[in-house]
């Protein structure tokens, strides 16, 4: 399989199909949704999510990811059109040590939730709106960081609401809790979840 021509087809699929695509760098806890408006060459433009009050911090890193479905392009530096992002890609990794299995991305049409039951009070139903799921895991977003959605937290069950079906998914793990900016740039909390 050619790595180009793959890069190619993810860079492509996400710009017509609209897919939220995640930014980080390592010099700053938080993660940007965005989406991927163009392509030339080993570069793409990615629409600008990050807050005005964030943006020198973001600038001064030295190390940049945007993850696309399970591929990770690197940059050493972004640089800007004046509107949106260019992301200069100097490699691409594939995200191979945790859920290897295809991932479903949840884009803002979807509507889909995931449903789940207080482990604490054993009452309270809570409904989160989801990010993406696979076979092993998934992940959802979270207005607030609170105990409840904590690593190491078990839930009993959960359930998947998508396009007006329930499906049950079964018990699963918080393995990790982040920061998230989303494409509306609202500021939430990405909680990723290990199916049991």
């Amino acid at each position: 399989m050619n790595s180009d021509i793959d890069e190619i087809s993810s860079l492509q699929n996400a710009i017509s199909s609209q897919e939220i695509v995640l930014l980080s760098c390592d010099d700053s806890p938080k993660v940007f949704q965005s989406k991927v408006i163009s392509t030339e060459g080993n570069r793409c433009t990615i629409l600008n999510t990050v807050p005005y009050q964030l943006i020198s911090d973001i600038l001064e890193s030295n190390h940049y990811e945007l993850q696309i479905g399970s591929q990770r392009f690197h940059a050493d530096k972004i640089l800007s059109d004046g509107i949106n992002i260019i992301f200069p890609i100097v490699s691409v990794s594939s995200i191979s040590n945790t859920r290897q299995e295809h991932r479903r991305y949840f884009s803002y049409k979807d509507k889909a939730i995931c449903k789940f039951t207080n482990p604490y009070d054993k009452e309270t139903q809570i409904e989160k709106k989801m990010i993406d799921l696979s076979s092993s895991g998934m992940s959802f977003e979270s207005k607030y960081k609170t105990k409840l959605l904590t690593v190491g937290t078990l839930i009993s069950s959960f359930k998947i609401v998508d396009q007006d079906q329930e499906k049950e998914i079964g018990a699963g793990k918080i393995v990790y809790t982040r920061e998230l900016i989303d494409i509306k740039k609202n500021q939430l909390i990405q909680v990723g979840v290990s199916f049991i």
